[in-house]
């Protein structure tokens, strides 16, 4: 897809038990021009379908996506592990309750 010096952006996505909102984030981004953004999901241990709607979402191919798994250890452990692994010149910090307006990027 897009090498490191064109990938402007990195969206970073701790996530917990809310693949229903977290949704909502990624429709909200493919909507945007994405073509030089990365979503870095990190699934706190989640026991709901979160990986199973992240897995979909890589196999669609519509926006850049890196997933990470971990043992639940809260939230500031999965933030700071998708901001290690944000591989965008800039990164945002969104919640998985958070979306993006139209035209926000």
């Amino acid at each position: 897809m897009n090498s490191r010096k064109d990938l402007s952006l990195s969206v970073c996505v701790p996530t917990y038990n809310r693949a229903d909102l977290l949704e909502y984030l990624y429709k909200s981004l493919i909507s945007q021009d994405s073509s030089n953004v990365e979503l870095v999901v990190v699934n706190d241990g989640s026991t709901d379908k979160t990986e199973e709607f992240v897995k979909h979402w890589i196999s669609e191919s519509k926006v850049r996506i890196r997933y990470f798994h971990q043992e639940n250890t809260g939230r500031g452990a999965a933030l700071r592990k998708s901001l290690l692994n944000a591989k965008g010149e800039y990164s945002i910090i969104m919640d998985d309750d958070d979306y993006f307006v139209e035209g926000a990027l």
